[in-house]
């Protein structure tokens, strides 16, 4: 072997070990690096706080299941409603409500007559807020209005009046987005007729809420 190469082993031979032993120290941080824990999204839970409260606006749609004597004549038919209201708090507000929907006239004679119906109420809103959630009841009084006189024709109606009064009454389950102003959840209302022998229609229906 070279001169070399015997200098070498002799260096290899009295080098001392690397410390392993309870006094040798860790590695620094800043060798290392250091892994952070990714924080919470702060915004999936909005403070409820801050939701728009005032005048609202709302639109709605679904079907409408017929209830009652007019069921013998009208289908389920389709529905449209519109609420306009002011809310006070979260928990109470004051409401406009139109619906209008469309049913299919079969009485065994008439069979391809259609019967439209509006109904205008004005309403008033309870509900039970939780964080983004409410649950909520709503009722009111107004007036009903009929397209035409079928259900003279059937024998439900007294005369061809087609204006006579009406109520209803529900409940609703509405999510509040991450938007202060926008909402949107699901609505169950029902529309009774005293003058049509206390027939009446369910709403099932989605809706959308923008609050000012």
């Amino acid at each position: 072997m070279s001169a070399a190469a015997n200098a070498f082993g002799w260096l290899l031979a009295f080098a001392p070990a690397p410390a392993t032993g309870p006094d040798s120290k860790p590695a620094q941080t800043a060798e290392v690096g250091v892994v952070e824990r990714l924080q919470g999204d702060p915004t999936v839970f909005p403070d409820p706080r801050k939701f728009s409260r005032g005048f609202f606006v709302e639109a709605s749609t679904g079907p409408l299941v017929t209830i009652g004597p007019t069921s013998r004549v009208l289908s389920t038919g389709f529905s449209l409603s519109a609420r306009i209201g002011y809310e006070i708090r979260r928990w109470i507000a004051f409401q406009l409500h139109a619906t209008g929907a469309l049913r299919r006239y079969d009485d065994g004679v008439l069979r391809r007559e259609l019967f439209g119906e509006g109904v205008y109420t004005g309403e008033l809103r309870l509900g039970v807020p939780f964080r983004r959630f409410v649950i909520a009841v709503h009722g009111g009084a107004g007036i009903g209005h009929a397209s035409n006189n079928l259900l003279q024709v059937a024998g439900i109606a007294d005369d061809n009046q087609r204006i006579s009064l009406a109520w209803d009454a529900g409940m609703s389950f509405d999510v509040h987005s991450l938007n202060r102003h926008n909402s949107g959840g699901i609505v169950a209302t029902f529309v009774g007729m005293p003058s049509l022998q206390n027939s009446g229609a369910l709403l099932l229906q989605v809706y959308f809420r923008y609050t000012r």
